[in-house]
């Protein structure tokens, strides 16, 4: 939820469906309405897939297009309204939008005109009602890059090294023979959907399968286990085994070692780091990221679907 500030609160995707304490002061919400503003509408990308016709990418693009003109109609009207000693107003399709148009420069530069084209007219807003008596700061949270090409699969390498239960077969493939004739469909311009309606139900269901499954028991020996969690990340041990210092700096360093040994069939490396938190930061804040972190290397994703079968897809 939003923190009762001094002024206007609007929170943005994370909002849960449903939720009314997304704005402050509530008020405010009879406007939004009004203006038909919605702030979880956007693409899902966990559980959206990235492999889509030319068509469902000119569909996606367009939405994205409404979705920010809605909200420079929401800064316009709030601006408007009432005086502000600073306004702050996000536009996270910028972010979107590469994930699924890397390869498609013309659509990318063509939404950063559009970008350009609604910050001019704030800009404007601005001037009519301030003159020159503003200063404006834009910024980008992080730069961006090609989508990954490879998956390294850290849940069936986990299960392959004994460390955590290997999901049944048969529903490992199923899932995954699914996923296939969707993509061979999608490559064909064909959408799954028009054969089978509840498709993207069914995939967002697996998404949400894989998060429940993530967290996994780890053998130590056949009459002890603890308890692991698994994400993009890396790899969290609950607490039990924390308290033995020896058992876990050893499970730590053998899994470490294991790790940074992997290569795929080109004898290239999928982890470009792999190392104990502890090496890497420090603060107050330490014991909420995972104990083994992770970073893929260029042209990899660290893949936690607990229904992979193979290492690397």
């Amino acid at each position: 939820p939003v923190e009762k500030i001094n002024g206007v609160m609007i929170s943005s995707f994370l909002t849960l469906p449903g939720k009314e304490d997304y704005v402050h002061p509530t008020i405010l919400l009879k406007k939004l309405n009004e203006l038909g503003y919605n702030p979880c509408e956007g693409l899902d990308e966990e559980n959206e897939r990235k492999n889509r016709s030319e068509e469902e990418l000119t569909k996606i693009f367009n939405e994205e297009i409404k979705i920010i003109e809605k909200r420079f109609e929401l800064v316009e009207s709030l601006i408007n309204s009432d005086d502000y000693d600073y306004f702050f107003v996000l536009f996270r399709e910028t972010d979107t939008i590469q994930h699924f148009f890397w390869e498609h420069k013309e659509i990318v530069l063509n939404f950063f005109k559009k970008i350009d084209n609604i910050i001019s007219r704030i800009l404007k807003i601005y001037e009519c009602k301030y003159q020159s008596h503003f200063n404006v700061i834009i910024m980008s949270d992080h730069g961006h890059g090609p989508s990954p090409k490879k998956s390294f699969n850290l849940n069936y390498w986990l299960s392959i090294k004994g460390y955590i239960p290997k999901q049944p077969l048969l529903k490992s493939m199923i899932i995954q023979n699914v996923r296939k004739i969707d993509n061979l469909l999608r490559n064909k311009g064909i959408s799954i959907e028009s054969i089978i309606p509840s498709s993207q139900k069914l995939f967002k269901r697996i998404s949400q399968s894989t998060k429940e499954l993530s967290k996994s028991s780890l053998k130590i020996n056949k009459s002890k286990t603890i308890k692991i969690k698994v994400s993009s990340l890396g790899i969290s041990f609950f607490d039990d085994i924390k308290k033995n210092k020896a058992v876990y700096n050893s499970m730590l360093s053998k899994i470490i070692s294991q790790l940074r040994e992997i290569k795929d069939n080109n004898d290239v490396r999928p982890l470009y780091l792999v190392d104990k938190k502890e090496n890497l930061f420090y603060g107050s804040y330490i014991e909420k990221i995972p104990d083994i972190i992770l970073l893929p290397n260029e042209g990899y994703l660290i893949n936690i679907d607990v229904f992979q079968n193979k290492l690397f897809s």
